[in-house]
């Protein structure tokens, strides 16, 4: 085999050292960003850790990567071969798979504990991962790395608002008011069906 070839081979218009120079930076920027979120979610002990959110990060950097590059390829091509329609490919629709497809991700970590729904958090934090790993994949790293900051910064001010006394009060009188209003409803349940049979 002459390793020389698939040095020259093409790859959607870019040969081996572009397409490295091309999805490298992606890479390197999905696995810092991916591994931030993951750091503050490992270290409060939640289901998304390091490596989950590094690879939801990078995978949806290099899907959209694949997409914005696929598309200029088939423009280049319909210019090249001559065609009187120029030929056009939408990144958008991989975008949307992608969405999709970490919706379905984040869909599976979502369960139902007792009187209550958990892993929504977990499942909105996936999302916002995929939602950087697509900013990356369109080249956008600053923006990527300042959106990673911020959403870190949120989760830490949420919790620390969250384990206020006051909030925690305001939560257990509201907690309570719903348990007493599901026991009023149980009861009248009850004595409807008493007074039906």
């Amino acid at each position: 085999m002459d390793f020389g070839d698939i040095w020259s081979s093409s790859f959607l218009g870019l040969d081996v050292g572009q397409s490295i120079i091309f999805f490298l930076p992606k890479l390197l920027v999905g696995t810092v960003c991916g591994f931030i979120v993951g750091v503050e979610r490992q270290l409060k002990d939640r289901p998304v850790g390091i490596r989950t959110a590094v690879l939801v990060c990078v995978g949806s950097a290099l899907f959209t990567a694949t997409s914005v590059l696929l598309s200029a390829d088939i423009r280049a091509i319909g210019h090249r071969e001559g065609f009187a329609t120029p030929m056009f490919s939408d990144p958008g629709r991989i975008i949307a798979q992608i969405v999709s497809g970490v919706g379905f991700i984040g869909a599976g970590v979502i369960f139902k504990l007792q009187d209550r729904v958990a892993g929504i958090t977990t499942a909105a934090l996936i999302w916002a991962v995929c939602a950087m790993g697509i900013i990356i994949g369109l080249g956008g790293y600053l923006t990527s790395i300042v959106l990673t900051a911020g959403l870190v910064g949120a989760l830490v001010l949420i919790e620390r608002i969250e384990n206020l006394q006051v909030f925690r009060s305001v939560v257990e009188s509201r907690k309570r008011a719903f348990q007493t209003r599901v026991k009023s409803d149980r009861r009248t349940a009850d004595d409807d069906e008493q007074g039906a049979a």
